[in-house]
């Protein structure tokens, strides 16, 4: 498997960065597959659904990791990324100490 998807739209991009984040508690919720397809779009959304459930943690963390320069290589857009994040992690109403953990790790590995 390649690390990086070159032809990904800055949209499919962003609905594998958010289903890495719904997934960070294991369970995707219904809210959080609602919010996915609202910011990201629904084809977006299964358009990476695949190649995400066909990859490991590693791998799906160096697909997002590829994406640095392309996506977000300055601070406005590393915010806009983690503020999509966020707002994914609390769409179910439930900011789990796992997923509060996942945010704070992701926080830094965005920040490079």
């Amino acid at each position: 498997m390649t690390n990086h998807p070159s032809d990904w739209t800055y949209n499919q991009f962003l609905a594998y960065l958010l289903l890495y984040a719904a997934h960070s508690d294991t369970k995707i919720t219904d809210q959080e597959k609602e919010t996915i397809f609202a910011r990201a779009g629904t084809r977006n959304y299964h358009h990476v659904k695949t190649r995400f459930d066909h990859a490991n943690d590693y791998e799906r963390l160096q697909v997002i990791l590829g994406f640095r320069e392309s996506y977000f290589p300055d601070d406005y857009s590393k915010n806009k990324l983690l503020d999509d994040m966020y707002t994914l992690l609390l769409s179910d109403y439930e900011y789990s100490v796992v997923e509060k953990s996942f945010f704070m790790c992701i926080r830094r590995l965005l920040a490079g």
